[in-house]
């Protein structure tokens, strides 16, 4: 496939919005569409006294509505006589050399660490925010320069039905042996200058929704069964930091919806994938080796999108490297009419792309046409 070496412009298209007016009713009698029209008057200023009245009020300012800390649950303020651990009964919990059981809360959780931290669990999650009565769960992670938080379980290590936020310089460690590492319902967010790593059974990180990484530090997720980088949505990397994902018996990174990285590094190693976004992957100033090797079907694909472009710019440094029987360094394609799609853009960077297949280790093989049915 030929590359254009041309940067692709492209037009927004914009989205208009339609109101209906309501109909209009026919006129009632005077007497009764007077009092109807009276009523609607004194209901109106009903309703705005009320809205000014509630704009007088203090706000209120929803938290977690209780917190298990090491299996003892706690509905108001409370810590630990050593001092390893404090609720304030709202949104913060501190942990200070904390070294015990499983973390749960209802709610919107701050866990703000420092020190030496260990949390381990076996058969539940280590720790855990769920959806309160009142609030929808959100765990915001983050720790100071010199901190560790290191979490272990045999199910997910780190875990909310909502968003998840990651931030600060200290170092957050994720291990679960059985599913994993961190698990957003929502979106995922890490942030700071901090280190996170995370080790799965299953995914080492993965969200329902969006996961961005605008981290000067170090991110690093490996996964064991499924996806290293996992998004249900879309993956941003920027920020200048390092990223590294690599899984052993599946794509390295996934995402759903695009892949941009953005003045960072990313370094993957996957099977059959090294990255798979499906909707487009674009690359500006951004230092990047893919690797793949062949998976159950001897196919290998280093960066793959089908619904979109790749597009590679401003500087950027591409390693793209996939070994099988089908591989491809660079694949994207366009197989529906009148759909954006199946180009490859490069500018201004510098791109090696290599696809082989060695069999025997009699050396390369040159690429012919594979039948899945008859086999070669």
């Amino acid at each position: 496939m030929a590359a254009l070496f041309t940067t692709p412009k492209r037009n927004d298209k914009t989205s208009g919005a339609h109101f209906a007016e309501p109909d209009v009713r026919r006129r009632t009698p005077l007497a009764h569409g007077s009092w109807r029209r009276v009523t609607r008057r004194i209901v109106a200023g009903a309703v705005c006294a009320l809205t000014v009245s509630s704009l007088l009020m203090p706000s209120v300012s929803l938290a977690a509505e209780w917190v298990k800390v090491g299996g003892n649950k706690y509905n108001t303020a409370a810590s630990d006589e050593a001092g390893t651990w404090s609720w304030d009964g709202a949104d913060d919990l501190k942990l200070n050399n904390y070294n015990g059981g499983e973390i749960q809360a209802a709610g919107k959780l701050n866990v703000n660490y420092s020190g030496t931290n260990i949390v381990t669990a076996e058969w539940i999650e280590s720790i855990n925010v769920s959806h309160g009565t009142n609030e929808n769960a959100e765990l915001n992670i983050q720790g100071d320069e010199g901190g560790t938080l290191s979490v272990t379980s045999t199910e997910d290590a780190i875990l909310s039905t909502g968003n998840i936020n990651i931030d600060g310089a200290g170092s957050v460690n994720a291990t679960s042996t059985g599913f994993d590492a961190i698990n957003a319902g929502g979106d995922l967010a890490i942030k700071g200058s901090g280190n996170v790593n995370a080790t799965g059974a299953s995914d080492g990180i993965r969200a329902n929704g969006n996961i961005t990484i605008d981290d000067s530090g170090a991110v690093t997720a490996r996964a064991t069964k499924d996806k290293g980088i996992g998004a249900d949505k879309s993956l941003t990397i920027k920020g200048g930091g390092t990223v590294e994902a690599s899984s052993e018996k599946d794509a390295a990174v996934e995402a759903k919806g695009s892949l941009a990285a953005t003045n960072a590094s990313l370094n993957v190693n996957g099977v059959e994938y090294g990255v798979y976004a499906h909707k487009g992957i674009t690359l500006d100033h951004a230092n990047v080796t893919v690797r793949a090797s062949k998976g159950r079907y001897g196919g290998a694909n280093a960066l793959f999108t089908y619904q979109d472009d790749i597009v590679v710019k401003n500087g950027s440094t591409v390693d793209a490297f996939a070994e099988g029987e089908v591989s491809a360094a660079f694949s994207t394609r366009n197989d529906r009419p009148n759909e954006k799609g199946g180009h490859i853009y490069i500018s201004d960077s510098v791109v090696k792309a290599i696809a082989r297949y060695v069999e025997n280790g009699d050396g390369p093989i040159p690429y012919r046409h594979y039948d899945p049915i008859r086999g070669h």
